[in-house]
């Protein structure tokens, strides 16, 4: 399997290399959350052009850049090396551009000004991708890709003090 030039690929995409980041990040969500997904991919005795297709189907608001680059990967064969690719991206996104990536886990749909104000508190630049997780109860819960837990969850909260009576 051919190397992938992670850092080359980034500087190519020029002023397109955020956008380029965040979609890598949301795919390569979309791929582990749903392994059918990732093994319809990955499968090679499936056609490139019904994997292409079914692509621009599941992504169709994606950028030009970002569709073009997975045409390649899946032309390439390389299909298997989002992930790789997507957290090298990332790290270089977050050395060069001071961004951060998380998962934001909340109980429910979380509006657009909340969000916001989330990334208000954290930096325009965060990322994230969103996961609905009813047992935190309200509230959210933040896991950054460096291992950082911010839990704001009800959940959370009860656990904490449960522990405290515990002591």
């Amino acid at each position: 399997m051919p190397a992938i030039n992670v850092a080359k690929l980034y500087a190519m995409a020029g002023e397109d290399a955020g956008q380029l980041t965040e979609e890598l990040f949301n795919f390569n969500e979309i791929l582990q959350k749903d392994f059918s997904i990732k093994l319809f991919f990955e499968n090679d005795c499936i056609d490139k052009e019904q994997r292409k297709e079914y692509f621009d189907e599941l992504c169709p608001h994606t950028s030009g850049i970002f569709k073009d680059f997975v045409h390649l990967m899946i032309d390439q064969g390389l299909v298997r090396r989002i992930a790789h690719v997507a957290m090298r991206c990332i790290r270089l996104s977050e050395a060069k551009k001071h961004a951060r990536y998380a998962h934001l886990e909340s109980a429910f749909p979380l509006d657009e000004e909340f969000i916001e104000k989330i990334k208000c508190a954290f930096g325009k630049n965060l990322f994230f991708a969103k996961k609905i997780k009813p047992e935190l109860i309200g509230g959210f819960k933040l896991r950054f890709l460096d291992g950082e837990v911010l839990d704001a969850s009800i959940a959370g909260k009860l656990a904490q003090l449960r522990g405290e009576m515990v002591k």
